[in-house]
């Protein structure tokens, strides 16, 4: 960072600020005075750095007890620097996009990930005993490693591909279905439709969807909301049967059909087919919208 720059982060941690916006994807080498770093004041914390080419030197010592919120946008690949992020924030909500990343935190609680710079070679693994509230809006091919996420309460997935990844779509349906795993114990998911389009699609070592369903029983589960439904029969249809089958305290399974498709027949034939599906909960409202 330059001299003055530095001097006007100094000032205005001085005055006790409250939330922090700062970009400087720009440059290649970024040093931040640390009493941005130990601010007791900060609440709010926005950051859009310079991604895999830049440096980022952290101080020795930081300290946010106040900060609930930090963007990251093009945080280069480095463990170490996002943990030490992440374990000096013990009210952190996190919200990262643009980046290879690994996050081991016993303190974090609600996490967004939102990515749209595809990168097919590129990792998130995530370690967070408390998290709480899991979104991710990324794409098909990103590779996730989600571990103990037992206290995962909602999950919100959206999972999308690129016209080049669109060819070659197969490739990445171990990853989805390894991610769909991992949140087997949420209570409540929200799904869109590309998320059921890609773990539809038959792989010799990825079981169909009756299959993982028979040994990962969401008897836990009371919301389901799916976005963009285009009316197939052999992803979103089979799915929300198996919800309905096995959901025996689900409250309430809320479509949202694709707008281009709404008067299409497929669309047409699944809203009169699913009255028809037997349910375990008596209570579930269903809504087609």
């Amino acid at each position: 960072m330059t001299g003055s720059l530095t001097t006007w982060v100094v000032a205005a941690v001085r005055r006790n600020i409250q939330e922090f916006y700062l970009d400087i994807s720009a440059v290649k080498i970024s040093r931040f005075p640390q009493c941005l770093f130990t601010c007791t004041s900060l609440i709010k914390l926005e950051l859009k750095l310079g991604g895999n080419s830049s440096i980022i030197i952290l101080p020795a010592s930081m300290d946010l007890p106040r900060l609930t919120f930090m963007k990251l946008d093009s945080l280069p690949s480095d463990v170490n620097l996002t943990n030490r992020l992440f374990l000096k924030c013990p009210v952190l909500e996190g919200h990262l996009g643009h980046m290879d990343l690994q996050i081991s935190s016993l303190t974090l609680k609600h996490l967004q990930i939102v990515d749209f710079v595809s990168k097919t070679s590129s990792e998130v693994k995530i370690d967070a005993p408390n998290l709480v509230s899991f979104k991710c809006r990324d794409y098909m091919s990103k590779w996730y490693v989600l571990e103990n996420l037992a206290s995962l309460v909602t999950a919100d997935i959206d999972m999308r591909a690129t016209k080049e990844e669109a060819a070659k779509i197969k490739d990445y349906i171990k990853n989805n279905w390894l991610l769909l795993s991992a949140l087997s114990s949420v209570k409540e998911l929200r799904l869109s439709e590309g998320v059921l389009a890609i773990c539809s699609m038959p792989k010799s070592d990825i079981p169909d969807s009756e299959e993982y369903w028979a040994g990962v029983s969401p008897d836990h589960l009371r919301s389901v909301e799916i976005r963009g439904l285009t009316g197939q029969f052999n992803n979103e249809l089979k799915f929300v049967e198996i919800m309905f089958k096995k959901a025996v305290i689900l409250e309430t399974m809320v479509l949202f059909s694709c707008k281009k498709s709404m008067t299409d027949k497929r669309l047409i034939t699944f809203r009169e087919k699913l009255p028809t599906l037997p349910r375990a909960s008596s209570n579930v409202a269903t809504f087609l919208i």
